[in-house]
């Protein structure tokens, strides 16, 4: 599985406070997804993603950020994400039915089909 952490403030986060967390996020995490690391930081936040690719080898890099600017981050595999992904494309509302779980549920959140 992946592994995420996250470090939010009320205040702004200093310089020495993200490096200090991406540092211990990378020490601790990277054996848990090895593949890929990613880190994204704003004012008062940073979220990091390591990731173990199990499909999708294109398009899963996390934390990615969605439509409306709010950021996504998971950890575990969608089960049923190829069919959902074949469903989709046979309606015509993807052009593939071949999606790393981030691209489909990155779609999902997007269209707004998640309620």
């Amino acid at each position: 599985m992946c592994g995420l952490a996250g470090l939010v403030s009320q205040y702004k986060l200093d310089h020495r406070a993200r490096e200090s967390f991406e540092f211990l996020s990378r020490k601790f995490l990277t054996s848990r997804g090895p593949d890929e690391q990613n880190i994204a930081s704003g004012g008062t936040y940073s979220l990091f993603h390591s990731r173990l690719i199990v499909q999708g080898q294109l398009g899963g890099t996390q934390p990615t950020t969605l439509s409306d600017g709010r950021l996504m981050a998971f950890s575990g595999e969608l089960y049923n994400s190829e069919e959902v992904g074949k469903r989709l494309s046979n309606y015509g509302m993807i052009a593939r039915d071949r999606l790393s779980d981030t691209e489909l549920l990155r779609y999902i959140f997007d269209a707004g089909l998640h309620h």
